[in-house]
Formats: C-alpha cells, structure tokens, sequence
C-alpha cells in the first residue's frame, strides 16, 4: 500500500488590484488623519500661546500691585537720554520667575541697544537665552535676533504692548522725524505705565498685550524680512530682542508733542518718534499682511516704524491680553475701529466682543 501523497498547499498573493486597493484606503486613512492630528497640534499650540499670555498678565497685574502703575512700554535712561532704555519686559522679569537675572541689571548710563560701539554690561545677561514664555510655538519665525554689530543672539518676542489706537486725543500725528502715529491712549505707555484708575473703559474691556507670530509680506509679495531691509520682518523689536526700547524716550500729548525744546515728560529731541517694542493701532486690521497679495509697504513694517500690525500664526485671529489678566481670542474680521475702542483706556466706547 503506497503512502497517502499529500497535496502542495499553494499561498494566494495578492493580485495588483488588490495592492492598490489597500494602498489607496491607507492614503485615505492618512488624508483624514493628517488634517485631525494638525488640529489637535494647533488647539495644543494656542493653549500654550494663550498661557503664556496668561503669565504675562499676571507678571503686569504683580508690577501694578507693587508699584501702582502697570509697566512702562519703554523709559528713558537719565542723564545720557540718547542711549535706548529697558522695555516693559525688562520690567516684569521678576514676576516671570526672572528674579536672578534681573538683580544683575545695570540701569544708570547703561544703553539697552546692545549693537551699539559703547557696548553695556547688561550685553551678556540674556546672550542667546530663549524665554518660553515669549514665543508662540505656532509660528515658524525667527526666536533669536541675528542683527550684525552685537545684535545678534537675544530672543525676540512674539507678543507687544500697544500704546493705545491713532485716534485717541493723545497721539501725535506728525513731526519732523514722523513714522506714524504714536498713542498714549493704552494701558503699558511710553516713559511710564498707566494706573488702574485711568483706565475708565474698565480694565475687562481694555486690550494692552496681543500677539505678533503671523508671517507678513511685503506689498512686492515679498516675505519678510525684505532684502533691502533685513531687520524688519513685521515684528515691533526689528531683530534687537525683547529688551530694547527707543531713545529720548517721552510721550506724546497731540500733534508735534515730542519735539524740541522738552516740555516736562517729553524728549529733548525727534528720536523718541519711533517704536520699539511696541505699536500703535493705526490703519492696519488684525492679520494685516499676511498673503503675498496684500503686503504691507515700507511704511507699515520698516524698521522704527510705529504702527506694525497684530499678526498671528493661528487661523482666524489673535490672542490678546486684556489689562484684568483675562486672555481672549479676537477673530480677524474684527473691525478696525472696534480694535481701535478696545485697546484705547478711556475713550468711553466700551466694547464688548464674545
């Protein structure tokens, strides 16, 4: 009896259409993940832009507890008034868990433009030292400043002070040294801060902190930085970092305020008609300049330049601080004379946005 001769048992490959039907459902699969896992990324992200706020609030509302007046955009250094003073983020260090670094500042005749041939001795204090609380993790620009002549290597922030909107009753207009128009109608002002009780459209209704990470193009199309303008990518610190504020700094009262000879609390010359550090609300709405065909010109976003735009890496609008700490997303669409009513103190338009 021969033995039983078992049959070849034969694997099934899979046929090509079979292949590419399952490569087909797995680039499907990846199609409808892709766009959840981006927007589970981004909610994550503007969490943590929105805490940051959150902190930075705090760290004002901490200075205005101290001293009774939130921090001033930018002061002037005493006896050598040329030299560029320390920003509001100078100021609220201690209150960002900063305290170590801040103690070694030195203010009296110490320049805080830190590319200039006088050097200071604050230069090393934040050399190529990052600041979570500072950046916004959406955006893809720069965090380090890469200015030629000692400007290079301090952290550029990605959220300004406002000094209020163009047509508050305070803001200067024109000068012989004009770059836009400046306002002192905010909440963290120029040469010194406001207090709480001048804020008469109620610290819940007054904006003085909002984000500025959105990519911004030139009305050539352009992306920022332009060649012919390396420093000025759109951001209020024009590639120095976060602690330089302008010179001669004062604040302006009307048209031609900030001029010579020096009114009490004003600058002996033109140079404090320039920003850094901060902006102020003019004609440009939230997201201005953002897309290739709606570019911004040299006079929105060169540098010393006064009235640079709100911009932000999330779609559809903004974070923004508001003077009682709270943080609040403001869409795009926002009228400009709404924003305008929003980051002026006093103007008695109370706006409320949902």
């Amino acid at each position: 009896m021969s033995p039983a001769v078992r049959p070849i048992r034969r694997l099934r490959a899979f046929t090509l259409i079979e292949l590419l039907v399952v490569i087909a459902i797995i680039a499907v699969l990846i199609a409808l993940l892709v766009p959840a896992v981006q927007k589970v990324r981004e909610s994550s992200n503007r969490a943590t832009c929105q805490n940051n706020l959150k902190q930075i609030g705090i760290a004002c509302l901490n200075f205005e507890g101290v001293y009774r007046r939130y921090p001033p955009a930018a002061t002037r250094v005493e006896i050598d008034t040329y030299m560029h003073g320390p920003t509001w983020w100078v100021y609220i260090l201690p209150y960002l868990d900063q305290s170590a670094i801040y103690s070694q500042i030195v203010f009296p005749r110490q320049t805080f433009w830190f590319g200039g041939s006088g050097g200071s001795s604050n230069s090393l204090l934040w050399k190529n030292a990052e600041f979570a609380v500072m950046q916004c993790p959406s955006s893809d620009m720069d965090k380090m400043s890469t200015g030629a002549g000692g400007d290079d290597g301090y952290h550029r922030p990605f959220y300004t002070c406002i000094l209020g909107g163009s047509d508050h009753p305070s803001t200067l207009l024109a000068n012989s040294q004009f770059r836009g128009p400046i306002s002192d109608g905010g909440v963290i002002t120029l040469a010194r801060g406001q207090g709480a009780k001048s804020i008469t459209d109620g610290t819940s209704n007054t904006v003085m902190v909002g984000e500025q990470s959105g990519t911004m193009y030139s009305s050539g199309g352009v992306r920022l930085p332009d060649p012919t303008d390396p420093n000025s990518d759109g951001r209020v610190d024009n590639n120095r970092g976060f602690h330089m504020g302008t010179s001669h700094v004062g604040y302006p009262s009307g048209n031609n305020s900030m001029t010579s000879p020096e009114p009490p609390g004003h600058c002996p010359g033109d140079n404090c008609a320039r920003a850094y550090n901060s902006t102020t609300i003019n004609t440009l709405r939230i997201n201005a300049g953002m897309t290739p065909k709606a570019g911004l010109t040299f006079n929105d976003y060169g540098e010393l330049r006064c009235n640079k735009p709100l911009t932000s890496a999330h779609p559809g609008g903004i974070n923004a601080l508001f003077a009682d700490g709270h943080v609040q997303f403001l869409e795009e669409s926002l009228p400009l004379q709404t924003l305008k009513d929003l980051v002026n103190r006093d103007d008695g338009r109370q706006t409320i946005v949902q």
